[in-house]
């Protein structure tokens, strides 16, 4: 009778062992996988735990019958017996080890799973609450177009600093976020507010005092001004950073040491534009139009610029290291001092480019078109002129006949470094 008690306790803290350790859902009890993971994890260890008193008492017995019979040949059968119950115990430990870490591991992604679900979702929901509290404050953005309207009205033109301060506290308001495309959130977070708020303030027609001061202060940066008409506008100093201008029209438009970096321009109108001095590094100008514009001084590091059009565009002192611009046209371009370091230029096409003092070391030139390019004192490596050939780059001979490789050390303060001279000279 005790027996029978002592098994149906033990029976009974299996279960409620397994319940906890398993499902952690006491006191509701529910019978989920974690259930039964946790249930056989007990059942396991109740087993191993069994088999060992078994073997001990076994080891107990036999001990005591050798003594007794003084059998050296049943010493040694003993021995192997319990070599081989050892063993027994051991193979079935590890089995069970695995089996449980196997289980652990799977219920592990199983929860990392879930986690990454819930994750995604409360960021779902915190995007659709940022374009909710924007949208809320479109009659703000309203109000004070107003009020610019009817001070440009009334005092020719000019803002006074306590509207433009509104103008440039309403622009930090507005946060980007993500939209959704479909069934899906956007990969970019972004602000149609700040986009519209620009289109709205370029149309005012206030005085460039005014409206320089706002391009100073206030923030564009993620603006939506995709597919937009802004062609002849004036936005030199102003901080685009991160902002989605694909496939819009900015022809003629001046973006002097603007604040542009990771700005998307894919398939963007860039005809005649100015970017003297901008920020543009790890820009997007794939399939873009950007013929007659100027770089000068402008940092394009990191960029994209494949199958873009750059005919007779000023690329003087500009940096371009690092830089994707396979497939792309610089017909007529000028490159004084442009620093092409470890760009992938391969199959663009540089006929008719000044490259006077340029850099393109570590380049890759590979199937490129070079016909009448001028490469006075262009830094190159000192094999350049060798690899040209093997590299099918169009107007390798009319190179190879006019210029030769030199060590220039006549700059105290830079390395002596190999550069491209006219055999003329």
């Amino acid at each position: 009778m005790k027996r029978t008690i002592s098994r149906l306790i033990l029976v009974t803290i299996v279960l409620l062992g397994g319940w906890f350790i398993g499902s952690l859902r006491l006191p509701q009890i529910k019978i989920t996988s974690l259930f039964w993971f946790g249930f056989v994890t007990c059942l396991l260890a109740l087993g191993i735990l069994i088999v060992m008193i078994k073997v001990w008492n076994k080891n107990a017995f036999l001990d005591a019958w050798i003594a007794l019979q003084g059998d050296k040949s049943e010493t040694s059968k003993a021995r192997k017996s319990y070599r081989f119950i050892w063993i027994a115990v051991s193979i079935f430990i590890i089995m069970g080890g695995l089996i449980a870490s196997y289980m652990i591991r799977k219920q592990n992604q199983l929860l990392e799973a879930q986690s990454l679900a819930q994750d995604q979702r409360i960021s779902e929901l915190a995007e659709i609450l940022e374009s909710l509290r924007n949208g809320n404050q479109v009659p703000l953005m309203s109000s004070v177009l107003d009020a610019v309207e009817r001070e440009v009205e009334t005092h020719a033109g000019h803002l006074t600093a306590a509207t433009i301060s509104r103008v440039v506290e309403l622009s930090k308001s507005f946060k980007p976020y993500r939209r959704y495309e479909g069934d899906s959130l956007s990969s970019k977070e972004l602000s149609p507010e700040r986009g519209q708020l620009l289109i709205s303030l370029v149309l005012i027609p206030m005085d460039s005092a005014s409206f320089n001061r706002i391009k100073r202060q206030a923030v564009f940066a993620y603006a939506d001004l995709q597919n937009v008409e802004l062609s002849e506008v004036d936005l030199s100093d102003i901080n685009l950073s991160k902002a989605n201008l694909r496939r819009g029209n900015f022809s003629g438009s001046s973006f002097r040491n603007a604040t542009m970096d990771k700005v998307d321009f894919w398939g963007a109108n860039l005809d005649r534009t100015d970017f003297t001095g901008a920020d543009l590094r790890r820009i997007t100008m794939n399939w873009a139009e950007v013929n007659n514009a100027n770089f000068n001084n402008a940092n394009i590091d990191g960029s994209s610029l494949m199958d873009a059009k750059f005919r007779n565009t000023d690329f003087s002192h500009t940096s371009v290291q690092w830089t994707n611009a396979v497939n792309s046209v610089f017909n007529g371009a000028t490159m004084r001092y442009t620093d092409f370091t470890r760009s992938d230029l391969r199959r663009a096409n540089f006929s008719g480019t000044n490259m006077t003092n340029a850099l393109l070391l570590q380049s890759r030139i590979q199937e490129s078109i070079m016909d009448s390019v001028h490469f006075d004192s262009t830094v190159v490596h000192d094999t350049w002129l060798e690899e040209l050939s093997t590299s099918k780059v169009s107007g390798t001979d009319a190179i190879l006949n006019s210029y030769s490789i030199t060590i220039d050390s006549s700059d105290k303060h830079v390395v002596p470094r190999p550069i491209l001279v006219s055999k003329q000279h």
